[in-house]
């Protein structure tokens, strides 16, 4: 390849510079500038901001009297507790509904309630409640469902359920449609009043498994008639909130005001939980004695619970939550990764069948892509959708034909586009549909395949939907100027994620220093060393190998990468994780 015509997979759009408030708050909070600029690019600017950011207290949790219908939802548990007749917990197949169910089933059983959990099929049930729930509820005589990250949409099932006698809490986080559910209590803090300006009297943006925890700390206050929880009741509470910490990075929600001191306490008390199986999931993630951070929940724990539910065994994954067993924990664990291995191959072999699909419609010039097939793996078609979105840079559909008459599907966006917003304007062919602008689900008759492949590609122009995604960079560096010590201030702003990204850097104008190296047990990851002013870096790529096989030693390139510390063998040494590259000027 040509290095000169190289050109940047995104748009790459500089944030603000350096500024004299930067360096000002940088002087008066004694702060590397670096950070308080990085600081300000997200738009946190004064002095009283970035101490509470430091501190992430728990104290901004709500209370969870002011959750809707909270008062509704513990009398319906109390009533079972105290009639002693047994709760099934419905969940769901991915992280944050198998980690929601797990805690629920933990903190009925601690006040002596028989909990029975119930994860449906991803590909025999599909999402939220089904036909099949009432004769789940008959099977065990229970008169009490809690459903955890769904039940919000469930209107027909709940009016059914409710028909019958049956009380159902619903513990949910995701948006409601025009009809509200019939049911005991809706626990969804979207649901809450806004003020005359608009706003929520707190913060909402809750995944289901940190509603359930907030659910969770009230019901001990009330059961064990502790305003203050004791000591031996706050441990507990802190090992129910490391399965809210894992569920809140795994489905992407906002790491900002409460659920950022949730996940930097879970991340902490997860290598110490009194759960076994919390412990040997975070022994998975924690190399060479270092912290858990956020990365490693995303990269490592959430595929790992994710996988078993992907190959249609959930069941696994929630065994391995509850696991109170030491040698059991290291058995289902080892059989998760066993899975997560198995899911890896099946979903490279499903992206690879429906790559070439996804080439001809980009190169045909569609704004979308939008594949599937009768016989794709439904299980693992949202990380296809998500490689396919990596290597054409367009909003990417994937679907499967799971029933006869009926294709489920997973859509990913790049940074800047939604498929959530894509989606509503074909609702009218589809079945149902939901999820966010990054992700998101739907369902539909495959013999309307080819009109949503249209209009969705119209829907695509008219919003603006076109194009390159666009890159986020906080600041030009030069080589040496991320030091260790600089690397290790930025540390103390973790947990990184959604809403509040890892700082993004961009070098311009560095040498290929050596031939690039494709390296890992997948032969999946590029290792490139960079040269510029004499000083040397190293880098390495984890996705879209494939645009740059042909950079060789001596070809100059710019690039823009986050920095973090690799730890080897007691030394720490400073890492380029490379997320685009462009020949300079192009």
């Amino acid at each position: 390849m040509d290095t000169a015509i190289l050109p940047s997979h995104y748009n790459w759009h500089f944030l603000s510079g350096d500024s004299p408030k930067s360096q000002a708050l940088a002087t008066e909070l004694s702060l590397p500038p670096l950070v308080t600029q990085i600081l300000m690019n997200r738009g946190i600017s004064t002095s009283e901001a970035i101490k509470s950011l430091l501190k992430s207290s728990l104290r901004e949790l709500p209370d969870p009297t002011l959750l809707p219908d909270y008062q509704q939802a513990r009398d319906a548990i109390f009533r079972a507790r105290d009639q002693k007749y047994p709760v099934i917990i419905y969940g769901d197949y991915d992280a944050d509904g198998l980690c929601g169910t797990a805690l629920l089933v933990r903190l009925l059983e601690h006040i002596g309630v028989k909990a029975i959990p119930f994860i449906p099929d991803r590909l025999a049930d599909g999402y939220s409640l089904g036909p099949n729930t009432m004769k789940l509820v008959e099977k065990h005589s229970a008169k009490l469902v809690i459903t955890v990250d769904n039940g919000t949409s469930a209107v027909a099932e709940l009016a059914e359920l409710a028909a019958a006698g049956i009380e159902v809490v619903v513990v949910d986080h995701h948006m409601a449609g025009d009809e509200l559910p019939k049911c005991t209590a809706l626990m969804n803090p979207w649901l809450l009043p806004k003020n005359e300006d608009g706003e929520y009297p707190f913060f909402v943006q809750f995944c289901g498994a940190a509603v359930a925890f907030i659910l969770a700390w009230g019901i001990l206050r009330e059961h064990h008639q502790q305003e203050q929880l004791s000591d031996k009741l706050r441990e507990f509470l802190m090992d129910l909130m490391c399965y809210a910490s894992i569920a809140t990075i795994s489905d992407m929600m906002p790491l900002h005001g409460p659920n950022r001191a949730l996940v930097k306490s879970g991340l902490l008390r997860m290598p110490e939980s009194r759960f076994p199986g919390i412990r040997e999931i975070a022994q998975q993630a924690i190399r060479n004695d270092q912290p858990l951070g956020a990365g490693e929940i995303g990269f490592k724990i959430a595929p790992l619970i994710n996988a078993a539910g992907r190959l249609f065994q959930a069941e696994v994954s929630l065994q391995a939550l509850l696991a109170d067993d030491l040698a059991d924990a290291q058995r289902l664990v080892e059989k998760l990764t066993e899975l997560n291995e198995q899911r890896k191959i099946v979903t490279a072999e499903q992206a690879s069948k429906l790559l070439g699909d996804a080439q001809r419609q980009h190169q045909d010039g569609n704004n979308v892509v939008f594949v599937g097939s009768s016989d794709a793996h439904f299980g693992v078609l949202g990380i296809a959708a998500a490689n396919l979105c990596d290597h054409t840079g367009l909003p990417t559909f994937c679907w499967a034909e799971c029933t006869p008459g009926v294709a489920r599907g997973s859509a990913r966006a790049p940074r800047g586009h939604s498929v959530a917003k894509l989606l509503s304007h074909v609702s009218p062919l589809l079945n149902k549909h939901g999820g966010h602008a990054a992700a998101a689900g739907f369902e539909f008759d495959p013999v309307n395949a080819e009109q949503i492949m249209q209009d969705l590609n119209a829907a695509a122009v008219s919003n603006g939907e076109v194009g390159k995604p666009q890159l986020d960079i906080d600041i030009e560096v030069s080589p040496g100027e991320l030091t260790t010590p600089l690397l290790k201030r930025f540390a103390e702003l973790e947990p990184f994620g959604m809403g509040f990204k890892e700082p993004v850097f961009m070098c311009s104008g560095v040498t290929v220093a050596s031939e690039p190296r494709i390296v890992g047990k997948n032969q999946n990851v590029m290792q490139f060393t960079f040269e510029r002013d004499g000083v040397i870096e190293k880098g390495i790529l984890f996705k879209m190998q494939e645009r740059y096989q042909q950079l060789a030693a001596g070809d100059i390139i710019d690039v823009v990468f986050n920095a973090n510390l690799n730890h080897f063998r007691g030394r720490s040494t400073v890492q380029w994780l490379l997320l685009d590259i462009r020949s300079p000027g192009s």
